[in-house]
């Protein structure tokens, strides 16, 4: 019978994403007042992050198992875990008509 177990005192994990997609919408047109060509970009940088403290597993969890006499039999130091997760959202898109180029880029973070 083996028995084996993993405890750290600190965990902790940081989870970078990156996303671009591109739609490219035209029209041909020989109304001065419409548009002719129009065109998107946009960028995700999505991140998240966890660190933790105390006793804690390879999952950064309160460590637990299965005692056959005692049942279900945690750690009496738990694993404090604490998270966050943020997304950076940037569309570039521009117009062709007419008059020239006209940009309009948005910025947005959730």
């Amino acid at each position: 019978v083996g028995v084996g177990a993993s405890v750290v005192l600190l965990c902790a994990e940081v989870d970078l994403k990156a996303t671009v997609s591109d739609a490219i919408l035209g029209s041909i047109s020989t109304d001065k007042t419409k548009d002719l060509l129009h065109f998107d970009t946009k960028i995700e940088l999505q991140g998240s992050a966890y660190a933790g403290g105390g006793i804690c597993n390879s999952n950064c969890e309160t460590p637990c198992t299965d005692i056959p006499i005692l049942g279900h039999v945690c750690s009496p130091i738990p694993c404090i875990k604490v998270s966050f997760s943020k997304t950076l959202t940037l569309e570039i898109g521009a117009t062709l008509d007419v008059n020239g180029i006209h940009p309009d880029p948005i910025w947005t973070v959730k």
